[in-house]
């Protein structure tokens, strides 16, 4: 650039000029200083070519530059067949190809010409071009042109060379163009191109071509006029699309310019065409005309934004109790599809079965049983009244071979379903349910032998769920009330122990006594053993009280699940002599919220500032020596969860606090379904067997794995009840769980099983107690 600057050389050269003399030879002027760049052509020897250079040169039709090949399934490139003729006034391309079959790169000549007789289009010629290719390289180049004339012209084929002799070249040829004639031979001239079928081919031809490649491959501008002037011709033309699951807008249009609308075909063509223009979704999801027919599942509209019936099962809600009265769906698609459900009862007129039979299962998905019920009853009703079709739209309004299709096989699983689906009261003493058995299993047995797999798994889990509410209630045996006990005073929370209560005098005579005695250290201790008795050692006291502070256990799990699933597992056993003997756990590290808070209550906060629910005072000897006083649990405290604190005066020990959780349950796990089993555990005394605890209340606690991302977090994972045969699934989830901010799906880790470490269950059993029990992860 610097050299060429001081040249002086103009931006426009001066009455530049460029011809040839009359020898031929070439001549160039210029009237101010110009720079000549002169390139020229020379004959060089043939040498022998070594294949080192691969070049191919094809000819195709520049509107119809692929075909549809079946054996592919893809549209691929169209060439011209060899000695085919070519039309004049029609738009050609030639392709050519170079391919290095060399594993070195090479820097390449390519010299191009247009055929003869033909003229340049779209983009003028690169006769020259300089190439490189890389190893094993290609390279492509297009060009286009078109004959004005008939006649034979010869093509000078592409040239390669190394810029010293000629390594490749195509095969030359001579094009022939000529206009179509009838009866000219197909061998020169090709009659399978689209631009020849739609311009010039029959009917049959265009309806035969049409069955065989796809629509995109069609030049549709070509076709219209013919489809204007026939409308038989588009029916014939838009049933071979439909056939092919192929859809035009601009083939469907011309029904728009067909006159005889009210025939029935016609009328389908223009309700094909309006129902996938845009402006159709902005009519909602019911809507019924002459012309547009929108409904869900409706063969004519396409997919997008038209209501599809979902099923979402199991749909298995982490909480149980709504945390406010206004109803939350925390699955978001099962939310998204229910809004729109909704949208599309809203626009429509009248109800028919099938939206009564999704609206019970939708609210089924979101438990709420009673509203399901309700939902169930209308729809039994038009069931047993045999009017399936009388909410459904009249039957000018429905397409032709449309129909409400009542499927009994869902009604009856429903009504088995929903007749399970009663209110337990886990204390009630009644063990008779008030389900009709019979029905349902005549309803599985109906449906025994069902072809389809899903159904037939169904009804064959529904019949072994009754048989085994039918095992649990047939073995069920009463029981003998409790006998009431004589040590707490009827109507009143304290208790005053008669044994050893000192008269007056026996006190006047105590008190000389004491002033004598030598000072003793007071300490006191206990223990809740297996037959519910409180052992205590004490030293240095005279009186002891047995204060009792009922708690509400399953807060106190709440507010640390760990620390009880840590303490062991407070379940009861049976002892050889039949006596029940419950654990004791006792509470080290936090205490219960005094006051049913959820959060556990700090080390130096006690019960000394809370009024005791009961009171059990005894009067002992003073001993400087350790002695033992073994006092039983006040009655009315042996089937609840307590917290038992032992203090002395006078002189004052140390307050000492223990928990104590009675029950007569126990939990059985399976862990590879994820599901837990509670039942009663009976004394020896009784003569029936462990029977389920129905509508036991579980929640679930889980703790997480520790890694990069967090530390191991213990987070809420569900809660319910358990089922008619005391069952209840601790693992699976369709929904978020836990607080906003613990929510193992709202968080930045994965919310799979494959992050739980395990699984704390806290299960109350009504009157049979509670248990805290550990369970593993089911296999993933």
């Amino acid at each position: 650039m610097a050299t060429i600057a001081i040249l002086g050389l103009t931006f426009d050269p001066k009455d530049a000029s460029i011809g040839r003399a009359a020898d031929r030879s070439f001549v160039v002027s210029s009237s101010s200083p110009a720079i000549i760049f002169h390139s020229s052509i020379k004959e060089l020897k043939e040498v022998a070519i070594n294949g080192s250079v691969l070049v191919t040169q094809q000819y195709f039709e520049k509107l119809e530059k692929t075909e549809y090949n079946a054996k592919q399934m893809a549209n691929v490139r169209r060439y011209i067949r060899p000695g085919a003729e070519f039309m004049p006034l029609e738009s050609y391309g030639a392709h050519v190809v170079l391919m290095n079959a060399t594993p070195n790169p090479m820097k390449l000549h390519l010299e191009l010409q247009l055929p003869q007789g033909s003229i340049c289009i779209y983009n003028p010629i690169e006769s020259g071009q300089d190439v490189q290719l890389a190893a094993h390289g290609t390279f492509q180049y297009e060009y286009h042109f078109y004959f004005p004339d008939e006649g034979d012209f010869p093509h000078y084929p592409a040239h390669i060379s190394d810029y010293e002799n000629i390594i490749a070249f195509a095969n030359p040829s001579v094009l022939k163009v000529r206009k179509p004639e009838k009866g000219q031979a197909k061998d020169t001239a090709d009659f399978t191109s689209w631009s020849h079928v739609i311009a010039r081919g029959t009917q049959e031809e265009v309806l035969e071509k049409l069955k065989s490649d796809p629509l995109e491959s069609i030049r549709v501008e070509l076709l219209m006029p013919r489809l204007y002037r026939d409308k038989n011709f588009l029916k014939l033309v838009t049933d071979v699309l439909r056939g092919r699951h192929e859809y035009n807008d601009r083939i469907w249009s011309v029904s728009l310019m067909i006159k005889e609308t009210e025939e029935k075909e016609v009328l389908n063509l223009v309700s094909e065409y309006l129902a996938n223009k845009p402006i159709v979704q902005k009519l909602g999801y019911w809507f019924t005309s002459t012309l547009v027919t929108r409904k869900p599942r409706n063969r004519y509209e396409t997919a997008r934004g038209v209501f599809h019936y979902l099923e979402y099962f199991p749909l298995i809600n982490a909480r149980v109790h709504k945390a406010n009265k206004n109803v939350t769906i925390l699955n978001d698609r099962f939310k998204e599809q229910y809004i729109r459900f909704l949208t599309l009862l809203s626009q429509k007129p009248k109800h028919d079965v099938e939206d009564l039979l999704v609206l019970t299962v939708y609210l089924l998905a979101q438990d709420r049983i009673l509203e399901a019920k309700e939902q169930f009853v209308k729809l039994s009703a038009l069931v047993k009244e045999g009017h399936l079709d009388e909410l459904n739209d009249s039957q000018e309004q429905r397409l032709e071979g449309e129909h409400t299709s009542f499927q009994a096989i869902q009604y009856d699983y429903l009504r088995a379903y929903l007749s399970l689906c009663v209110e337990v009261q886990v204390d009630n003493s009644n063990p008779n349910l008030v389900v009709d058995l019979d029905d349902i299993q005549a309803i599985a047995n109906k449906y025994q032998n069902y072809p389809v797999q899903r159904w037939n798994k169904l009804f064959k889990d529904l019949k072994t769920y009754v048989d085994e509410i039918l095992r649990t209630t047939s073995g069920r045996n009463k029981t003998s009330p409790a006998q009431s006990g004589a040590n707490a005073e009827q109507g009143s929370d304290t208790a005053i122990a008669t044994e050893k209560v000192p008269s007056e005098s026996s006190t006047s005579g105590n008190s000389n006594k004491t002033a004598s005695r030598k000072p003793v250290r007071a300490t006191v201790d206990f223990k809740i053993g297996s037959d519910s008795e409180i052992t205590i050692h004490h030293r240095g006291v005279e009186q002891i009280i047995v204060e009792y502070y009922a708690i509400d256990a399953e807060t106190m799990f709440s507010a640390s699940p760990l620390t009880f699933s840590d303490q062991g597992e407070s379940e009861i056993n049976v002892a050889a002599n039949g006596a029940i003997t419950a654990g004791a756990v006792e509470i080290t590290n936090a205490k219960p919220a005094a006051f049913g808070g959820g959060s556990p209550v700090s080390d130096t906060t006690s019960y000394r500032l809370v009024k005791p629910n009961g009171v059990d005072k005894h009067t002992v000897e003073f001993s400087s020596d350790d002695a033992v006083l073994k006092v039983p649990i006040l009655e009315k405290y042996l089937n609840t969860n307590v917290m038992i604190s032992v203090l002395t005066s006078p002189p004052a020990a140390t307050k000492t606090w223990k928990a104590f959780y009675s029950q007569t349950m126990s939990v059985l796990c399976q862990e590879g379904r994820g599901t837990i089993k509670v039942v009663t555990k009976p004394a020896a005394n009784n003569d029936y067997e462990s029977q389920p605890i129905r509508g036991g209340y579980v929640k679930v606690y889980a703790e997480m794995k520790s890694n990069r991302e967090r530390v191991g977090q213990t987070l809420f994972w569900k809660d319910g009840y358990t089922d008619l045969v005391g069952r209840f699934n601790y693992a699976i989830v369709s929904t978020a769980t836990g607080s906003p901010s613990k929510s193992l799906f709202n968080g930045s880790f994965s919310s799979s099983l494959m992050d739980v470490k395990r699984f704390v269950l806290f299960v109350d059993g009504g009157k049979e107690g509670c248990v805290v029990k550990t369970v593993p992860v089911p296999p993933v």
